[in-house]
């Protein structure tokens, strides 16, 4: 069994084109390879993504290749679909991920068993998006889409990702800390050590003391708004960094 240096968890870059943003992370995830770093990325890393090869803008298509060269020298790398994500676990072979899940995963780092997920599913009040999400995340609207002829797929794909950004501001733009403490209490109960989660946008650490036993909840901020990422090392060590080429990703 592969032993890695630590775990990095890369959360919502909402990549739309080549350049900048989309050359750094790909940057990150060829450090991830070179060091030994097991990789999660916790969904939205585009700002919209489909299953389906018709689907796929350029960038997209060309990410997937360099992705997979990555696969064949070692790189381990996990995806947890977001918002923006839809039926990427039913498409896709393992030569591009090490698994790929629309819920969750749970993560073996050092002495800690961290519950890993986009974020969405969160906040139970967000009944609309709950709504939203049990109406397009289904098998039946995938067969359907993948009926539609590739042009007009691409079109109405892209009046999707416009209509996304207007979606319920009302819960996007708060955090819901009740909510978060609810569900990681329900984790927690369950033999979890640490929720990470993403979507929210913001860097928040929530801490839980209970019979000499410290816990955490973690959100993991957006890369798009400063390439920002958690790590949890195997010794136990965590917290956030800032992306920077020259420095490892995981603190020695």
């Amino acid at each position: 069994m592969t032993k890695f240096r630590g775990n990095i968890f890369i959360a919502d870059a909402h990549i739309n084109s080549f350049g900048g943003n989309y050359d750094a992370f790909l940057l990150a995830l060829e450090k991830a390879s070179t060091e030994n770093v097991r990789v999660f990325l916790l969904g939205d890393i585009f700002d919209l993504w489909f299953g389906k090869r018709k689907l796929f803008f350029p960038f997209q298509s060309d990410f997937l290749s360099r992705l997979s060269r990555l696969r064949d020298e070692g790189l381990s790398i996990y995806y947890v679909e977001g918002n923006r994500d839809f039926f990427l676990s039913l498409s896709w072979p393992r030569k591009f991920f090490d698994g790929v899940t629309e819920d969750y995963i749970v993560v073996d780092a050092g002495p800690r068993k961290i519950l890993a997920l986009h974020g969405d599913s969160v906040n139970r009040k967000d009944r609309k998006y709950r709504f939203w999400k049990g109406l397009t995340k289904n098998t039946l609207t995938y067969s359907l889409f993948s009926l539609i002829p590739s042009p007009l797929a691409l079109a109405l794909a892209e009046k999707l990702e416009r209509s996304l950004k207007m979606t319920n501001i009302q819960f996007r733009n708060s955090f819901p800390e009740n909510e978060a403490r609810s569900y990681s209490q329900r984790a927690f109960n369950r033999g979890i050590d640490m929720v990470v989660v993403g979507h929210f946008h913001r860097e928040k650490i929530i801490r839980f003391v209970e019979g000499g036993k410290t816990r955490h909840f973690v959100c993991v901020p957006a890369w798009l708004d400063g390439r920002r990422y958690f790590y949890a090392g195997e010794n136990g060590s965590f917290g956030f960094l800032t992306f920077r080429p020259e420095s490892p990703l995981i603190p020695e």
